[in-house]
């Protein structure tokens, strides 16, 4: 009986160290494993055969232990080490390995598994996967750039080549606007030639219909419902084009508005005076000056109209004829873009003028701004407030409010007006020369997506051709009550187990879960010189338990032989 349990005591042995060996082979062969974790065989003793039990003191003797022969080992667990491989740079953006605890997430459609193994790549429609597996990358999609974690995960699209643009909504100038110059006192003041009313035979005026204005000497100027006036001149240094369509109902006040919104004139105007003329006064400040106003006519096929033309462009010089230059400090900050809706760009011009404060004194710390866009059209106008030492103190426009700009975008495929709110805070009011420019505004035209990154909570930022960033999704992780009870399917995959506890999602970073660095990849944890020390360990367990069945073996040999 008890050489026969030797014998079994041995197998048992020679059995479970098999398994242990099984253990770290399995260990060995997944040294360069991406996020492997190596695992460890724990061996217990098989229960004992009891010989005689334990006996209590009493009288004059002593209580003796219990006798007892151990019936073997057994294999009591195979236990996964989860400590942290290194991290290996690759230079693949998509390429990801967690430092600290967790689990990437993966989805066939139905099966939910679980990875360390962050070696991914995006598929043909831009969803981004486990390559190996044709598994998808479970985490939460940006709505607008915006990511909300609180939703469901669900799979990640990254979609390369798509276009965005960013509409302006603020612009900030910079600089200083030189406090020594001169107050402005007046505006471009120039006139063009007297009209007639042909119905009154007397000065144009207001009423007057341009069907029939004349010339001072009685000529028609042959204007006609449909034609097209043309308005050219220039402002401040920049060209200025506007048109007015004539109608069978249009006056010499109609033609004047469009003059004076041609220009983007808003402290000035367009009046006529008492000879039938045009009187263009324009905004203070030399950087609101007018010059070469020109006015041309044409029918509604293109045909001009020469009489109109040769008043208010005789010999192809303009009529108009100065009677007082603009003044005063001012400074225009030209050839600025902003963008609208669709990504368009749009020109800016700023004029800046020093003016009288408001009980009229030459001595002031107000300056007045001008937004035009284009140039010649007003869209936006207040005053900027310095304090004694030149520095910001408030900025409002005509209204009281805000400074912001309105421009209309309906001519251009959209009608999202553009709103712009243009901050002065940043800007000075110091002696010395004009250095006001466009620091920064954010917008952006059309871009497409190039490239991403993943930060260390996951986010997937996007970058476009234009500049711009944005969010495009977060990866999820995954955290365990028991991580060890996760159930090993292959391919580097996990699953949850009745053991393992229900996976427990949120972002990197956060609830013990650890962070994720893109660009790398997790090595295996295995450590070669320890599988090594413990194969020696295991073959001279396997030597001695194999001695035991041999020894046994002859004992019961000689004990057959007894009855020879």
């Amino acid at each position: 009986m008890g050489l026969s349990t030797a014998l079994y005591n041995g197998v048992s042995g020679l059995t479970t160290i098999s398994e242990s060996l099984n253990v770290i082979g399995d260990n060995l062969a997944n040294v360069n494993t991406v996020g492997y974790k190596a695992s460890n065989a724990q061996f217990e003793s098989v229960f004992s055969q009891t010989l005689t039990g334990a006996t209590g003191p009493g009288g004059t003797t002593l209580g003796t232990n219990p006798v007892q022969v151990g019936l073997g080992v057994t294999l009591a667990a195979i236990d996964r080490d989860f400590t942290q491989g290194s991290l290996n740079a690759t230079g693949s953006l998509s390429d990801l390995a967690i430092q600290g605890n967790g689990f990437f997430i993966l989805r066939d459609g139905s099966n939910v598994l679980y990875t360390r193994d962050g070696s991914f790549a995006t598929a043909v429609d831009g969803t981004f996967i486990d390559p190996a597996t044709g598994l998808s990358v479970q985490g939460w999609q940006a709505v607008n750039g915006v990511v909300s974690t609180t939703g469901t995960v669900g799979n990640i699209v990254i979609p390369l080549g798509m276009s965005i643009v960013q509409e302006t909504s603020n612009a900030r100038i910079t600089g200083n606007f030189n406090s020594a110059g001169d107050t402005a006192t007046t505006g471009t003041v120039t006139g063009g030639p007297g009209m007639l009313d042909a119905a009154t035979g007397l000065a144009a005026g207001g009423t007057t219909l341009l069907t029939n204005l004349q010339d001072s000497s009685g000529v028609g100027l042959g204007l006609a419902a449909g034609d097209t006036i043309t308005i050219t001149g220039r402002k401040g240094g920049a060209d200025v084009t506007a048109t007015y369509t004539v109608t069978a109902g249009s006056t010499a006040a109609d033609l004047a508005a469009a003059i004076e919104s041609g220009f983007g004139i808003v402290d000035g105007n367009v009046a006529i005076d008492p000879s039938g003329a045009f009187i263009v006064t324009g905004d203070l400040g030399t950087g609101n000056a007018i010059t070469d106003v020109v006015l041309t006519a044409a029918n509604s096929t293109g045909g001009a109209r020469v009489d109109f033309n040769n008043l208010y462009n005789p010999g192809g010089n303009s009529a108009f004829v100065e009677t007082a230059a603009a003044d005063g400090e001012s400074f225009v900050v030209s050839g600025l873009t902003v963008y609208d809706s669709l990504g368009n760009p749009v020109p800016l011009n700023v004029t800046f003028t020093q003016i009288a404060d408001t009980d009229g004194n030459p001595l002031t710390n107000e300056v007045r701004y001008l937004a035009e866009s284009p140039p010649g059209t007003a869209v936006g106008s207040g005053i900027i407030t310095y304090d004694a030492n030149g520095q910001f103190v408030s900025a409002v426009d005509d209204a009281g409010g805000a400074p912001v700009i309105n421009i209309d975008r309906s001519g251009a495929g959209t009608f999202d007006p553009l709103d712009i709110t243009l901050d002065f805070s940043d800007s000075t009011f110091l002696g010395g020369s004009n250095t006001l420019a466009l620091a920064s505004q954010d917008g952006f035209p059309i871009g497409s997506l190039e490239e991403y990154s993943v930060g260390i909570d996951g986010v997937i930022t996007g970058f476009f051709t234009n500049g711009m960033t944005q969010t495009v999704g977060q990866v999820a992780l995954a955290v365990f009550p028991n991580q060890d009870g996760c159930f090993a399917v292959g391919d580097n995959l996990f699953m949850a187990s009745a053991n393992s506890g229900e996976a427990i999602i949120g972002a990197a970073g956060t609830g013990g879960r650890g962070t994720i660095a893109g660009g790398f990849l997790e090595g295996s944890n295995t450590d070669m010189a320890t599988e090594f020390t413990n194969i020696i360990i295991a073959q001279r367990g396997f030597q001695a338990n194999a001695r035991t069945i041999t020894a046994a073996d002859r004992l019961l040999e000689e004990v057959i032989s007894l009855v020879r």
